[in-house]
């Protein structure tokens, strides 16, 4: 399988084989700051499980390092978590409410991301 091999300074320089068995990767990498602290998490979702997988995760300090590398592996390390997918399904169909929530929901990202330089 195809798949990340992931290495942290925040596990001991441990390293962890991501991949999903006969689905590819879909892999995200969250840094996200709550109560003074950034939490981490390597995961991704299963669609064939209907689940979401957790491998790995923990706390950033400043000088931590994350390294990645794509790779091809017999086995992928099991995640330490598989929970079933809560977020609402989409609507069907293409109705101009649907578009005009998706031009909406474009132009405010577009906006932020011109207010933070990116584009």
């Amino acid at each position: 399988m195809k798949g990340l091999i992931v290495r942290s300074t925040t596990w001991d320089n441990e390293t962890c084989q991501v991949g999903m068995p006969g689905e590819g990767v879909s892999i995200i990498i969250n840094a996200m700051e709550r109560d003074n602290h950034c939490h981490w998490s390597v995961g991704g979702y299963h669609p064939k499980e209907k689940k979401h997988w957790t491998w790995k995760g923990g706390t950033l300090h400043v000088g931590d390092e994350i390294e990645m590398t794509f790779a091809e592996f017999e086995e992928a390390t099991p995640p330490v978590l598989k929970k079933p997918h809560t977020c609402p399904a989409p609507p069907e169909g293409d109705s101009p409410e649907m578009w005009q929530f998706k031009l909406e929901t474009y132009q405010k990202i577009k906006e932020v991301l011109k207010e933070e330089g990116l584009i």
